[in-house]
């Protein structure tokens, strides 16, 4: 039901009573579908209706056709996904007809295309069969093939343009699979896979220029060594007797702070940018700038609400994140078209707010440049 109708029934142009298997009454309606959705069961299927619920939130792209009329396009880029999802298309009714696929888009996307138009309406609903599952050209010699030209064609552009924005350009490298090990995950999917070697399982013997089975050796050039400047920050703290101290994180000690001595109670509630959020609650994609040196990073909220509050993070430490808190300068919040300056403190950039709606972009400063590996709290 929700799956061919969420847009109708979230603008209230649809509202559905029933009844269960143990004979209670169920109402779904624009104000109980958002509820509905999040309480699915299923985690697969509650992840899909969200993704498109969050598209149908988004403001439309709209383009007028000369043959369909007003066209409008909703899109919800989310690389959080666990794949693309494709454009749903309706018209009038608001009533899901099918699902169009863009080869050419790798970003993870949900999309829904809306032609409400009395002359698209007309057009388009006699380009279905009796199931109303498709658009076929066939039925309609003198507009079918042209008219689905310019729904493809408003698809494709549009999405390209958004993920250009949001997720910056695409470069995809044919065949680089090939040249991956085997037991390379890729994207995090077990599986997919490389190619495993043409020459044999391999081998357990360790070399620079071995692949699969054992071959003769080929002579590897020595590039010579490097020199690598290691400077430390803030050094050890020792006592009087040469044992260490026993000092808080910021001069590697132990992490936990202790209760205050006067029971003071901490401050601070959620949603009034004090409380820290919940890392759990969020996704981030992060890039280094090196022409500023700083951080650009893309927060979206995973639970579907806003989340409001200081924003901690953390770095890998020789590949294992930990309790490391990054040395952070300064923030600015640069979603909007105005930059607005974020507090920083010990480590917590403060008044940061993430909505379902479109993703909230950072940029940061960590003191001294460096390249982190980094991670929410």
């Amino acid at each position: 039901m929700i799956d061919n109708f969420m847009a109708a029934i979230m603008r209230g142009h649809l509202v559905v009573d029933g009844v269960t298997d143990k004979g209670r009454g169920w109402h779904l309606d624009s104000g109980s579908l958002k509820r509905v959705i999040d309480s699915i069961p299923d985690p697969e299927r509650r992840t899909v209706m969200q993704a498109f619920h969050n598209a149908l939130l988004q403001p439309p792209v709209v383009r007028n056709d000369s043959r369909l009329g007003e066209m409008k396009l909703y899109i919800n880029i989310d690389d959080s996904l666990p794949r693309k999802l494709n454009t749903i298309v309706m018209r009038k009714p608001l009533m899901k007809v099918r699902a169009y696929t863009n080869t050419s888009i790798t970003a993870k996307y949900a999309a829904v295309l809306e032609c409400s138009s009395p002359q698209g309406n007309r057009i388009l609903r006699g380009m279905e069969p009796v199931r109303h599952d498709d658009w076929q050209a066939a039925r309609d010699k003198q507009n079918g093939k042209a008219v689905l030209r310019s729904i493809k064609k408003f698809i494709l552009e549009e999405l390209r343009k958004r993920v250009r924005r949001e997720l910056g350009d695409e470069i995809t490298i044919k065949g680089l699979n090939t040249l991956l090990p085997s037991e390379l995950q890729i994207d995090g999917n077990p599986d997919r896979h490389g190619v495993r070697a043409s020459n044999g399982p391999g081998s357990e013997r360790e070399s620079a220029s071995l692949q699969g089975r054992e071959t003769t050796p080929e002579p590897v050039a020595n590039t010579g060594g490097k020199s690598v400047n290691i400077t430390l920050t803030k050094p050890a703290v020792t006592d009087e007797d040469g044992s260490p101290a026993s000092t808080g994180r910021q001069r590697g000690g132990q992490a936990k702070r202790g209760k205050h001595v006067a029971g003071i109670p901490a401050t601070g509630r959620s949603d009034d940018g004090a409380s820290a959020i919940d890392g759990s609650n969020l996704s981030m994609r992060y890039w280094y700038d090196a022409k500023s040196g700083d951080y650009i990073l893309v927060l979206r909220s995973r639970s579907g609400d806003t989340e409001k509050g200081a924003l901690r993070l953390t770095a890998a430490l020789d590949g294992t994140f930990g309790n490391y808190t990054p040395p952070i300068e300064t923030a600015v919040d640069i979603s909007g078209a105005t930059p607005r300056p974020l507090d920083v403190k010990e480590g917590s950039i403060s008044t940061v707010k993430v909505t379902s709606k479109r993703p909230t972009k950072l940029r940061v400063h960590i003191k001294g440049g460096i390249r982190l590996q980094l991670g929410v709290k």
